[in-house]
C-alpha cells in the first residue's frame, strides 16, 4: 500500500491531471481569470488602520478627559456619563454606516450588557458611587 503523503523535499505527485506544480496550486488557464475573484476579495477586505476614518475632535481624548471633570465635579452623574459614552460609540462613522435596524439592535445589545453585565453594571455603580460620595 502506498501513501499520498510525501516527506518535505519531495517531488509533487501527480493528480488526475498531471504534476500540479509548486505547492499544489495551478495557474489560471485563462490569463485574467483571477481577476473577477480578487476584485470581489478586494471589495469586501475590511479597511487597513491608515484608511478608517478617524473620530471628530468631539469624540477624541479631550472629549473624554471633559467627560470625565464634568463627572468628578458634578455637573454630569454616572448615569449621565455613562448615556454620553452609549451614544459616541452609536455615532461613530462605522455604526452609522450600518443599516438602521443593526444599529438599533447593536444599541439594545449595549444596553443590555450595561444593566446585565456583572462586571460593567459593577463600573457603573462604581462610579455613581464615587459621584455621591
Amino acid at each position: 500500500m502506498t501513501s499520498s503523503i510525501k516527506p518535505p523535499g519531495s517531488p509533487p505527485s501527480g493528480g488526475p491531471n498531471g504534476p500540479t506544480g509548486t505547492g499544489g496550486v495551478r495557474p489560471p488557464t485563462e490569463p485574467g481569470r483571477g481577476e473577477a475573484f480578487k476584485e470581489v476579495v478586494e471589495s469586501t477586505r475590511p479597511p487597513r488602520a491608515a484608511e478608517v476614518q478617524r473620530p471628530d475632535a468631539a469624540q477624541g481624548p479631550d472629549a473624554l478627559g471633559e467627560l470625565r471633570a464634568a463627572l468628578s465635579e458634578g455637573r454630569v452623574t454616572a448615569s449621565e456619563a455613562v448615556e454620553q459614552l452609549v451614544q459616541r460609540a452609536l455615532q461613530r462613522p462605522e455604526i452609522q454606516a450600518l443599516p438602521p435596524v443593526a444599529r438599533a439592535e447593536l444599541e439594545a445589545v449595549l444596553r443590555h450588557a450595561l444593566s446585565e453585565d456583572p462586571n460593567l453594571s459593577s463600573l457603573v455603580r462604581d462610579l455613581e458611587e464615587r459621584g455621591s460620595s
